[in-house]
């Protein structure tokens, strides 16, 4: 009797596993297939997509006078001022990644509702890079971003692209390590439906044959399954830097007379009186020399690795807001001077981001556990270009950083100690869009 019960057991789980591996290699040949009918949209920066005459300085202020994008950014969508609430976002550097895409999601659908297609795309696609390039973000919120983007774009007629990020829905569902099988059934099961919104019946069926694949599912294993949440960069975040009297004093003037500009603005529909647009623009011009005085100074004493990169990312910070100032990114011509100097700006701005990454890489050398360093350069490229591709890394190495991430993933990868889904590239006519591959697929998508 024991032999028969065994001997069933093995025809059970033989035949599960048949099923599971022809339901992959199904997947695997019908994905890269499909993948290259998809017409791939080139790169755009999204900076340069504002529309600064529909700007309402009185929300775009907000940040600069101390408000959090976050609230800045709310304050916006309730007022119905999406094209502020745009500017907001795309400049912000204290949202988390979280809040980033749901940000570029929320102002997407607004965006179409408002009957604006251009800039709804404009957004979905900004989402969906964060869902793929982010290194923190947990894999059940990647696949419900993508999810979302995918109804996003199929509602506005885009079945093609809608299709590329339902297939990274399906990607994750399939080979995340850490989502727990009710995750893994409930993004099936919303894939199913979606496929079958855009005409793709054989897709649905087989997100269908899956969640069979996962409920006949047999294991004896007694171990917890693994946990699927928002991850920490394995560099940490930087610190507050300790910054000098000179520039604390400064940045809370400006912080002063853009609130002074901003409930001025919030009160009245005139054109803001000459006196508080001197204050403004002075206050700018006084923070600038304070803080250039200061990352241009030798301390006495040689600062710590991390104090360097507290200071590097503060740079980046400051140069971020002389960059919105000189694109007209808050609405009104705050620094007619930095407008004139918006190229010399962005180059000062890229020097900061190199600054800021190799001290990155001075981190990740000095790493102590040797098994966490390629792990951490994936983290740290992966980074690094989702900065460029949402436009604040200006002429960010694209090709350059790509090569690095890619050599430094196949390390990864030999190693097999890390199973995570990794970043490759899908390319067509000379357009890359990074897409989530498992590590038997990487490498496949050219």
């Amino acid at each position: 009797m024991g032999s028969i019960r065994k001997w069933l057991f093995f025809i059970l789980v033989s035949g599960f596993l048949i099923f599971v591996l022809a339901g992959l290699i199904a997947f695997g040949a019908y994905f890269f297939t499909s993948r290259r009918e998809v017409s791939l949209s080139a790169w755009s920066d999204p900076i340069a997509h504002i529309e600064t005459e529909n700007v309402k300085p009185a929300l775009a202020l907000l940040p600069l006078a101390g408000v959090s994008s976050s609230d800045a950014f709310s304050q916006a969508m309730e007022a119905g001022e999406l094209e502020s609430a745009y500017a907001i976002l795309v400049f912000s550097l204290d949202l988390s990644e979280r809040e980033r895409v749901g940000s570029f999601l929320l102002l997407a659908r607004h965006y179409a509702e408002a009957g604006n297609a251009t800039k709804a795309k404009l957004c979905y696609r900004q989402a969906s890079a964060i869902a793929t390039l982010s290194p923190v973000l947990s894999d059940f919120t990647r696949a419900d971003a993508y999810l979302q983007i995918g109804s996003g774009l199929a509602s506005l007629r885009e079945q093609g692209k809608a299709k590329l990020n339902y297939e990274q829905a399906y990607t994750i569902a399939l080979y995340s390590p850490y989502l727990k099988k009710a995750h893994q059934k409930s993004i099936l099961d919303k894939l199913a439906s979606a496929y079958e919104a855009i005409g793709e019946s054989q897709r649905a069926e087989q997100a269908l044959n899956q969640i069979a694949a996962l409920d006949l599912e047999v294991s004896d294993s007694t171990e917890s399954e693994p946990a699927d949440k928002d991850r920490e960069f394995l560099l940490g975040r930087p610190n507050e830097p300790t910054m000098t009297k000179e520039v604390a004093e400064a940045e809370a003037a400006r912080r002063e007379e853009a609130l002074n500009l901003s409930d001025y603005l919030l009160s009245t529909l005139k054109q803001p009186p000459d006196n508080l647009m001197a204050n403004m623009a002075q206050a700018l011009r006084t923070e600038d020399e304070a803080r250039l005085s200061f990352y241009n100074t030798e301390p006495a004493d040689p600062p710590m690795l991390l104090e360097k990169v507290a200071i590097a990312w503060h740079k980046v910070r400051w140069l971020t807001i002389k960059y919105q100032v000189a694109s007209g990114g808050y609405g009104l011509s705050l620094m007619p001077e930095w407008e004139a100097q918006v190229a010399e700006i962005q180059s000062e701005l890229s020097k900061a981001y190199e600054d800021l990454y190799a001290l990155h890489s001075e981190q990740v050398i000095a790493l102590p556990e040797a098994d966490t360093i390629d792990q951490a350069w994936v983290e740290v490229l992966r980074q690094e270009i989702e900065v460029g591709r949402l436009g604040l890394y200006p002429n960010y190495p694209e090709e350059q950083l790509t090569a690095k991430l890619k050599e430094a993933t196949e390390k990864l990868i030999a190693a097999g100690q890390d199973r995570s889904l990794r970043v490759d590239i899908l390319s067509q006519d000379n357009v890359n869009v990074f897409i989530l591959t498992s590590d038997e697929s990487y490498g496949q998508s050219q």
